[in-house]
């Protein structure tokens, strides 16, 4: 049940991520107009390339290794692998892309390491917490 959990708020946390980084995108770069289709249009757009900058990249399998050999740990360090994590693979997409510039790439640079944190911080709060509470602490003893 466990592994369930773990599995479940690694997913919520990616999707979190992913979300937020298309806000962030979408704010920085304030291409949309007025139009509210628009925007959704666009959000959907740079939501799924984000989740594409996850796959290929290799972000999502090593914050998976990460998340099994650093979640146990103290609450603290998968968050911060995860913010690590998250600035190699966007390297990696700067290398393979060659085109998205500095003035460009800045809002992420600084935001999305902080935006992983978060994210996993916070997942890794849920699970920590569920784990604290005992199975028999309805009073059955």
């Amino acid at each position: 049940m466990l592994m369930q959990k773990r599995i479940t708020v690694w997913c919520f946390e990616t999707a979190s991520e992913a979300l937020l980084i298309g806000v962030l995108l979408i704010v920085s770069w304030a291409s949309a107009g007025p139009d509210p289709f628009e925007l959704v249009s666009e959000f959907a757009a740079v939501f799924f390339a984000t989740l594409l900058f996850f796959c290929t990249t290799g972000y999502l399998l090593t914050t998976a290794i990460a998340d099994a050999l650093c979640r146990n740990k103290r609450i603290w360090i998968y968050p911060s692998t995860a913010s690590i994590l998250f600035s190699i693979h966007l390297q990696i997409l700067v290398l393979i892309t060659k085109g998205w510039t500095s003035p460009d790439l800045l809002p992420v640079r600084l935001a999305g390491p902080c935006i992983a944190f978060v994210c996993t911080f916070t997942g890794s709060f849920f699970l920590k917490r569920k784990a604290d509470v005992s199975p028999h602490s309805d009073g059955r003893g």
